[in-house]
C-alpha cells in the first residue's frame, strides 16, 4: 500500500492521485491512499491496472495475502 500524505490545506485532487499513481508504476501495490488529514481517499488497483475507489482501507491479511 502506497499512502500519500498532505497538508490540509491541500485539496485532493486529480494531480494528487496523479502521483500517488506514478509512484505506483515502479511499486505495483494493489491499494493506494491519499489523505490531507481531513479527507480520504482508498483506491484498489484491479487486475487490469485500473483504479476503483473503495469504502475502507483493507485488512491486515488483505494487504499482507
Amino acid at each position: 500500500m502506497i499512502i500519500e500524505c498532505k497538508a490540509p490545506k491541500v485539496n485532493i485532487d486529480q494531480k494528487t492521485l496523479d502521483q500517488a499513481a506514478r509512484y505506483n508504476l515502479v511499486l505495483k501495490v494493489p491499494y493506494l491512499m491519499i489523505t490531507n488529514g481531513m479527507s480520504h481517499y482508498v483506491l484498489h488497483i484491479n487486475d487490469n491496472g485500473e483504479a476503483e475507489y473503495v469504502n475502507s482501507l483493507p485488512s491486515f491479511e488483505v494487504l499482507c495475502g
